[in-house]
């Protein structure tokens, strides 16, 4: 009887069955070793000592047997392990065989959730999360210097970034780098491409080695006389000059300039700018070479063009010292040239919070998504915490037996959440297939900034899955552990009682708060959807100043293909008239700028017969345009004229209505004149506010300065073409009359002017689609568990509503006391939403346009829907109880 409860003490005692066995056969061992040597004449002590000798280090054997059997103890409980997991998964798989409707639901509400989630958070990785490809990234900082209307990130001079680099001590060296669109030409001819010339420190400040050549070198910017330089990416290295080593040394042509390529970028690296590959790189101090102003660019503190200027800190430099030192040097620079540096300051941020220029607003759009997308897989996991828990009350009686045979509580609770995280894992595969196509899908969908998704490499990286694996195991946990818990509580008599149809009091209210938590998120998500598609209208329905549709925008740059001064001085007109040939077009002007697209030029003018106030900046921003520029805009001119071609040997310009309003208190400001650096300008008519920059016609007065013959456009410029036809559809032809006048001109974009309003609207319609669609999606998880809900209350109290219907209750009065069960979860859901949706209204506030975040027209539409779509679903499934008849409901009992 003693050796059956044996391996229990021995469990008890911590010994096991290999070192008693070992201690017994050493004892053996020793003591026919004694007896041997007693045998032979020692004496008991002797022996036992000579044996002891013989045998060796006992203790030690002992220890290594009790290491040996702790080994195999572990594997004996890995296997056991491994093996109750194996069971759970078999049982998982099969129950799931066995109700493949229920299957299928459960991983797609969860795959619908976790891909959303998986694409945002790929955009996040990608975008904020991601540290760019250099040398100790956290040791990099972004300087930016400030705007007089007070925007903290601006662009700088070159001599802003010379003083930046050498009076700094905190940054152990600044560079500063420029976008640009240039042609190279390798041979076959020229073709633009994105490239960025960069002050010749720039590759050693971010701490970058060639992959072929060398890098520019900081003492380039010094010498004089040297060849043009050019140093290549990896990625145009490869599929323009094969990768051949040779490449190193040969001569290309940029911008028609021989330049010398030194060196080739190392593989990753394509700038800083985010959704920006850059092509090539050629030397700032270069840029009188291709850039007709260059040297006075280069020269002038007030011409801010440098929209990038990144430090190295110094061994031992905070970031917090090196924004002060910055700030004390803004102000040195202010006492020493107050007109050029005016009241600006300088910002300074660490690189990987703003690397690739993704600003606050990105930051904001992205949170705001993460956020939508959570909550919509936390609605998906009371869903699915709603539908287990129906099925784990159908396996009642199964656990009641289970219970009543000896299995453990702690048993039947894993083998459910094995069954939960089953669910996860399968809705985690299909969330990542659906997560790569969305995201391929996506692709052309524009962020903010006009970023588009396909250009900021957004992949299913390590990062990437390492979320997918916590997001799994999170959710299977969340939404398995309440009915895991729910079906095994309680003891056997009270499982099998209420798998008979007793009281599930329980588990219908744990239902029943999950339902309030369904209601409650899709409020939020409903809000959201109506807020973002209410600025969606009205950003649609806002006066620009001018039609959009059946505007074409081509832009060219004579500087591009070298183009000699004389040639380049008519091209515009050139141009023009080519264009108004083509078939369908009604108007064609040109201009250095157009409404809407960003960019452009400002200065600062005084006006006679006003005074300015002594802090008052007269500042306009301008656009240098042709006479066919406005009719082609289709931009009215409600006072005076427009230009015309006699026109063209007087200076003269048109102001748009915030202008004359402004600084000519209620005169006429047509005849007017304006000085732009002393230089006189007579106004010809004052035209309609329109927008630049954006969507928004903001307050900053606008002039259109007129060409004349001897100051016509040259350079880059844009050429907009009216038609009453698809403007897209006449780009073919546009391309075609202007290859006829310069088939070397460089062509930098062509497009329409409803794609780039389109492109502005790209975050209020994106946040529109994806919060409609998952609002919607609220909506159906939401009813679909009320109905789950009153369905499962109505199965497990049809005892109690038998005996309604039998003492003669009504249809009505049934209806009425199922509904009555669901009023206080809906109405409490409802409440939190509202409330929950009032609080977080500011995050989105920066994206509304025409909408109050607080807007009660929204939120009342918001709450009468779920209202309906709450009774919709209540009483259905109450009506069919009701309609029972009293036969039928003694039968069904």
């Amino acid at each position: 009887m003693a050796d059956r409860f044996r391996p229990g003490f021995r469990i008890t005692e911590h010994t096991s069955d290999t070192e008693r066995d070992a201690a017994d056969e050493l004892a053996f061992h020793l003591a026919m070793r004694e007896r041997e040597l007693m045998e032979g004449g020692m004496s008991p002590e002797a022996a036992r000592l000579e044996a002891a000798r013989a045998f060796g280090d006992a203790g030690r054997v002992r220890a290594e047997l009790r290491r040996v059997d702790r080994a195999l103890a572990r594997r004996r409980r890995w296997a056991l392990w491994w093996g109750s997991v194996r069971q759970d998964l078999a049982h998982g798989l099969r129950g799931l065989r066995r109700n493949p409707l229920f299957a299928l639901i459960a991983v797609l509400t969860l795959a619908l959730g976790m891909g959303g989630n998986v694409v945002v958070f790929a955009l996040v990785e990608s975008v904020l999360l991601r540290p760019p490809p250099v040398a100790e990234p956290d040791r990099l900082a972004s300087i930016w210097t400030t705007c007089r209307r007070g925007n903290p990130r601006c662009a700088s001079s070159w001599p802003d970034f010379e003083d930046y680099r050498d009076r700094s001590t905190q940054f152990a060296d600044v560079a500063a780098y420029s976008g640009a669109g240039l042609t190279l030409d390798t041979g076959g001819g020229p073709e633009v491409l994105t490239a960025e010339q960069v002050s010749s420190n720039y590759f050693t400040v971010l701490g970058l080695r060639p992959a072929a050549g060398r890098l520019f070198q900081p003492e380039e910017d010094t010498r004089q006389n040297d060849p043009a330089l050019v140093v290549l990416s990896h990625a145009l290295w490869r599929s323009a000059f094969g990768a051949e080593p040779g490449t190193i040394g040969t001569t290309v042509r940029v911008n028609g300039i021989p330049h010398v390529v030194v060196g080739v970028a190392p593989a990753g690296f394509e700038g800083l700018v985010l959704g920006q590959s850059v092509d090539f790189w050629t030397p700032l101090r270069g840029l009188p070479l291709l850039e007709e102003r260059g040297a006075e660019l280069l020269a002038a503190r007030d011409s801010r063009w440098i929209p990038g200027v990144v430090g190295r800190l110094a061994p031992g430099a905070t970031l917090e010292r090196a924004r002060a030192e910055m700030l004390a040097i803004s102000d040195q620079l202010a006492q020493e040239d107050p007109e050029a540096r005016g009241p600006r300051s300088v910002t300074v941020d660490a690189l990987g919070q703003r690397v690739g220029g993704s600003s606050a607003a990105m930051a904001s759009f992205l949170g705001i998504l993460q956020g939508v997308v959570i909550l919509t897989l936390l609605l998906a996991c009371a869903n699915l915490a709603n539908l287990l828990l129906a099925r784990a009350s159908a396996r009642r009686v199964e656990v009641g037996v289970r219970l009543a045979l000896g299995v453990g509580r702690a048993r039947l609770a894993r083998q459910m959440l094995t069954e939960s995280l089953l669910i996860a894992g399968i809705g985690a595969v299909v969330a990542l297939a659906l997560a790569v196509v969305a995201l391929r899908l996506l692709s052309g969908v524009a962020l903010p900034q006009g970023i588009e998704i396909g250009s900021i490499d957004a992949s299913m990286n390590g990062t990437v899955l390492a979320f997918v694996l916590v997001l799994t195991l999170l959710t299977g946990l969340v939404f398995g552990g309440m009915p895991a818990f729910t079906a095994t509580r309680g003891d056997v008599g009270s499982v099998l009682r209420e798998a008979r149809g007793g009281d599930a009091g329980g588990s219908v209210r744990l239902r029943s708060f999950l339902i309030g938590v369904q209601i409650a998120l899709g409020v939020l998500l409903l809000v959201g959807a109506g807020l973002f598609t209410g600025t969606l209208r009205n950003r649609l329905d806002v006066d620009l100043g001018f039609p959009p549709g059946g505007l074409a925008l081509v832009t060219v740059d004579a500087s591009l293909d070298g183009l000699a001064p004389g040639r380049d001085a008519g091209l515009a007109d050139r141009l023009e008239a080519a264009i108004r040939n083509v078939q369908g077009v009604r108007a064609v002007g040109a201009g250095v700028s157009v409404p809407i697209a960003p960019g452009g030029n400002a200065t600062f003018v005084t006006v006679d017969g006003y005074v300015a106030a002594p802090d008052e900046e007269m500042r306009v921003e301008f656009s240098v345009v042709t006479a066919g520029y406005l009719r082609a805009l289709g931009l009215p001119v409600v006072e005076g004229r427009d230009f015309r071609s006699v026109d063209r040997t007087t200076r003269a310009v048109l102001i748009d209505e915030t202008m004359a309003a402004r600084w000519w208190n209620g005169r006429s400001a047509v005849g007017g004149t304006v000085h732009f650096r002393e230089t006189p300008f007579t106004v010809l008519g004052v035209v309609r506010r329109t927008a630049w920059n954006g969507l928004d016609v903001g307050n900053t007065p606008f002039v259109y300065i007129g060409t004349r013959d001897d100051a016509p456009l040259t350079g880059r410029f844009t050429l907009l073409v009216r038609t009453d036809r698809d403007a897209a559809a006449l780009l073919p032809a546009v391309r075609e009359a202007i290859r006829s006048v310069e088939p070397a001109l460089a062509i930098r974009d062509m497009d329409t002017m409803v794609n780039e309003v389109g492109r502005w609207l790209a975050p209020q319609r994106t946040a529109a689609w994806l919060l409609s669609g998952f609002g919607l999606l609220a909506l159906a998880l939401a009813a679909m568990g009320i109905y789950g809900v009153i369905s499962y209350t109505i199965s497990m109290r049809r005892r109690d509503l038998s005996l309604r219907i039998v003492l003669g209750a009504s249809g009505r009065g049934i209806v009425t006391h199922v509904a009555r069960g669901m009023l206080v979860p809906a109405a409490a859901g409802l409440g939190a939403g509202l409330v929950s949706a009032r609080l977080l209204s500011g995050t989105v506030e920066r994206f509304m346009f025409g909408v109050r975040p607080t807007d009660p027209g929204i939120y009342a539409a918001v709450a009468v829907m779920l209202a309906l779509v709450t009774m919709a679903a209540t009483l259905l499934p109450a009506a069919r109880a009701a309609a029972l008849s009293p036969a039928e409901a003694i039968r069904a009992d």
